[in-house]
């Protein structure tokens, strides 16, 4: 059975001023085979300690490593065109982006500007060239961000550098031909301090920050959020990129443009019947605040503790979240039905990927990581993260189906409150159409065509008992196969961190 959460490593090059602090005598950091990432540690007068790590897909542009160096198309070919396909087809599909800032992220999400395009431009391009095959399915863009735990809409007029739709009011909805050419208005970066983006003050833009709901049956969403109905992929590009300059960034040293925020942009699918399914590309900020130039920024002010604060306590709960999921999956194979609280509403980031990670979606986990020495913990952590995240479990349905589901059962209930059944209800409609009387005739008469809908469902269902005992039975093969390599992959976590303490324990006892 096809996973529904698959998990990527990339191991971007080593830029040249890092080439020049490596150590000759220390050799690479990275080694990668096939799915394995191999992390050395050198250790003066020992052994190296090297830590392994297994994963559905791992893409390297190491030199030193022997491996084919993946460009952007062969990571969209394996990892991102799957979630476009569902996602055309009625399902729910999520792409996140997640590395530590520095680690080749925003190469991966928008490519060189060049000749290489960026998995988020892939996506766009690709899912409306496959739209033309449903002339009757439409779309519609929304673009939030998380700043300090707050979601903000980048497509309100008053949060975008400039105008290139029409304006909207809360929870509005704008069609392509209600564009304006762009029209400038003042920037967010303040001239008179630091490069840094600032668009209000807290106090000023907590007023405008939406909230988050959750639908019983549909999960969390954004109340009163802008969509943009779009046509084209030209269209979507315009809104995702018009979005992306609003969002919070700051300059460091190791990038021009380094998140303060998570960026969600959502595309929106309305499917013939009623039904709607979401592609989700979601673009998380850098992680990490060491040595590497992300406690200051290009002109050596002073980066806001709160903005990074504010980032990384929504990576860090995600962190939890994942961590939580990976126990319930061990625990599930293990036959314990005793599972542990996943911390999803303790933030407003993991609040809104409560589909994407162990929920209703076909998910694709892309994380970034460097190959530099000075790099070694974050990379580390990245990659315990992405090992975690690796045994959680989706559960894959159709969003349409779900959306009619619920659509019928509310009819259901609602004849129920009225005192008849459904089937008679429907009678009773026919009969009035034709302007036949109430009579005692047309009572039997619907008594007759509810009881023969009754006899067609128990047939029907006579029929499929063994079609669906078939398709259990290989359902229950299926997730025995999983739970099994769920809990290999869980032992090997655990033993991997008891090693690591102790060889923690022996290093301050050596010390």
């Amino acid at each position: 059975m096809e996973k529904s959460l698959t998990v990527g490593i990339r191991v971007r090059p080593l830029f040249a001023e890092e080439k020049a602090a490596e150590s000759h005598e220390d050799g690479p950091m990275i080694l990668v085979h096939g799915k394995t990432v191999t992390v050395r540690q050198s250790q003066p007068g020992s052994e190296d300690i090297r830590r392994k790590f297994s994963f559905d897909h791992v893409y390297t542009s190491l030199e030193e490593s022997g491996a084919r160096r993946s460009s952007n198309a062969d990571i969209y070919a394996e990892m991102v065109a799957p979630i476009v396909t569902v996602a055309c087809n009625g399902y729910n599909a999520h792409l996140i982006l997640y590395g530590q800032t520095g680690s080749g992220k925003t190469h991966t999400a928008h490519g060189n500007g060049n000749d290489e395009q960026g998995l988020i431009h892939m996506a766009i391009d690709d899912l409306f060239s496959r739209l033309v095959e449903h002339p009757e399915t439409t779309a519609h863009a929304s673009y939030n961000e998380i700043y300090n735990d707050h979601v903000f809409d980048l497509l309100r007029a008053p949060s975008r550098k400039t105008l290139t739709v029409g304006a909207a009011t809360d929870g509005g909805r704008r069609s392509p031909s209600q564009r304006l050419s762009p029209t400038p208005r003042a920037s967010r970066t303040s001239a008179s301090k630091s490069p840094r983006t600032s668009r209000k003050s807290d106090s000023s833009r907590s007023e405008s920050a939406l909230k988050v709901r959750e639908h019983p049956e549909l999960g969390p969403f954004v109340e009163g959020k802008v969509e943009i109905d779009v046509t084209t992929s030209e269209e979507a590009l315009v809104v995702f990129r018009d979005g992306d300059q609003a969002r919070h960034t700051t300059s460091t040293r190791l990038s021009s443009r380094s998140a303060r925020s998570h960026g969600i942009f959502t595309i929106t699918l309305k499917h013939p019947g009623g039904g709607h399914s979401h592609l989700r590309l979601i673009n998380l900020g850098g992680t990490g605040q060491g040595s590497d130039g992300i406690k200051v920024d290009v002109s050596g002010h002073a980066v806001d503790a709160t903005e990074i604060g504010g980032m990384n306590k929504g990576l860090s709960c995600l962190g939890l979240v994942i961590q939580a999921l990976s126990i319930n999956a061990t625990k599930a194979a293990k036959g314990n039905t005793q599972l542990a609280h996943v911390p999803y509403r303790d933030t407003t980031l993991t609040w809104l990927l409560k589909e994407a990670i162990g929920g209703n979606s076909k998910t694709a986990l892309i994380t970034s990581i460097s190959p530099f020495h000075g790099n070694h913990d974050e990379t580390m952590a990245t990659l315990r993260f992405a090992g975690r995240a690796k045994v959680v479990r989706n559960s894959l349905s159709t969003a349409v189906a779900k959306r009619k589901s619920l659509a019928e059962n509310k009819l259901q209930k609602e004849a129920e409150k009225a005192g008849v059944s459904r089937w008679a209800n429907v009678a009773s409609a026919v009969m009035a159409q034709r302007r036949s009387p109430a009579t005692k005739m047309n009572v039997v008469v619907v008594e007759a065509m509810a009881d023969h809908k009754v006899e067609s469902l128990r047939l029907a269902a006579e029929a499929g008992e063994k079609q669906a005992a078939a398709e259990e039975a290989d359902s229950l093969a299926n997730d025995a196969a999983e739970r099994a390599a769920a809990e290999e992959t869980a032992r090997k976590a655990e033993a991997d961190a008891e090693r690591e303490a102790a060889e923690g324990a022996a290093r301050e006892a050596k010390a």
